[in-house]
């Protein structure tokens, strides 16, 4: 398993991912809003703009139902094409909307409880430093302590090395 701090960065990673899904979600299923004084955008398509430009500038009547037939066709293309999305109807959205909000209080809750269980973060700097030198004072007992064993085996293996010698003199 990986350390604190890996696992702390992958739940930060799939929480951006989520919040990411969860705006994309929102921007492309929700019905818009209508904007008092602003057309409504959500059934207009770009041929419909260009037909409200050509009344503007004076097209003649044959010209604007031609327009006006381009713009159905081209809304119905748009409506079978697979990469339109349409926007889900409220009981849905809503419930969607839920589900990724009680996700994304998972996934913050989880970041939470790993940065809670990192070391240190209920001491203070004071205990901390003292657990510190504390730990510095056990490291240097254990080093002389190993110090002392390489020397007793230095000397072992020295009185073996004799004990060889003095045995292979006698053969």
């Amino acid at each position: 398993m990986a350390d604190k701090l890996t696992q702390i960065q992958d739940c930060l990673d799939q929480f951006a991912t989520q919040l990411y899904a969860c705006l994309y979600y929102i921007s492309e299923k929700n019905t818009p809003a209508q904007v008092q004084g602003q057309p409504y955008q959500h059934t207009t398509t770009a041929a419909g703009a260009d037909n409200a430009t050509a009344n503007v500038n004076g097209v003649s009547q044959d010209q604007q139902q031609q327009q006006t037939e381009q713009a159905t066709q081209q809304q119905q293309q748009l409506s079978q094409d697979p990469t339109d999305v349409q926007p889900d109807p409220p009981e849905t959205f809503q419930a969607s909307l839920r589900e990724l909000a009680q996700d994304l209080v998972v996934k913050q809750q989880q970041i939470e409880m790993l940065a809670r269980s990192l070391p240190g973060v209920t001491r203070s700097e004071a205990a901390q430093m003292e657990r510190l030198r504390e730990l510095e004072g056990e490291l240097k007992a254990v080093e002389m302590e190993y110090e002392d064993v390489q020397v007793e085996r230095e000397n072992m293996v020295k009185r073996v090395d004799e004990k060889i010698m003095s045995v292979s003199r006698i053969y």
